[in-house]
């Protein structure tokens, strides 16, 4: 039973995000050929992938079955918007002001979600005054990139950031921007030496849905981690002198 629930609701993660571009795309669906036939099916495939990974990873972090819905909608929101950046090059308001917006109801009024309850309480010190503070912080943080280098950061991807910050508050809004900053250059550079051309725009999206998520899954650990070497390097420094 547990397993077909896992699986119905894998599969309804990958059904939904695959057709969410269409509510957003302005271009008429043409026939397919068998080529993209192949790339609807390989598309469809990693999504359900995708989506039974998370689902499973979310789980053995925060706990079985009873939270299964909700770890869906987070995990649907995450996945939709990022395949929609890489398809379309649009991250949409219609998705992003309305998810800022509960969240900061959701923070005011304190509705008893239990997935959303778990999380902030697995977080240091996580509150509103936190919530808004690191939103503010990345918000004025990409946009001075944007004002040093127009263009180079969507506004798309910072009402996203901003998102994101609301969900997870200060340090793993900071680890999931890191780790999307690093994987997004790291494929990058694969890309240039793969292809030996130029990428002149990447969508920054997948990468900040990546972000996010694997900060949510090992984002405290990363934290401790690093927390635990910075206070051995101290007092090995300390020692020598």
């Amino acid at each position: 039973m547990l397993i077909a629930s896992y699986l119905f609701f894998s599969f309804l993660i990958a059904v939904a995000t695959y057709f969410t571009p269409l509510l957003f795309s302005n271009q008429p669906s043409n026939p397919m050929s068998i080529n993209s036939m192949k790339k609807t099916n390989m598309t469809f495939f990693i999504l359900l992938i995708s989506s039974v990974a998370g689902l499973l990873l979310l789980s053995s972090k925060f706990g079985y079955h009873d939270n299964l819905l909700s770890y869906t909608i987070v995990l649907y929101f995450l996945i939709s918007i990022g395949f929609l950046d890489q398809k379309l090059n649009i991250i949409p308001n219609k998705i992003v002001i309305p998810l800022i917006l509960f969240l900061l109801l959701q923070h005011a009024f304190q509705w008893n979600i239990s997935f959303l309850n778990i999380l902030w309480e697995s977080g240091h010190q996580y509150n509103i005054i936190n919530a808004i503070l690191t939103s503010l912080w990345i918000f004025l943080f990409l946009s001075s990139i944007n004002l040093a280098k127009p263009r180079s950061i969507g506004k798309g991807d910072i009402k996203y950031s901003i998102l994101i910050s609301l969900l997870l508050g200060f340090p793993l809004a900071i680890i999931a921007l890191v780790t999307s900053i690093i994987s997004c250059t790291i494929y990058t550079y694969m890309q240039i030496a793969f292809t030996k051309r130029k990428i002149l725009k990447l969508p920054l999206g997948p990468y900040l849905s990546f972000g996010t998520f694997l900060s949510i899954i090992i984002g405290n650990e990363v934290l401790n981690y690093y927390l635990t070497l910075r206070e051995q390097i101290a007092t090995l420094i300390y020692t020598i002198n």
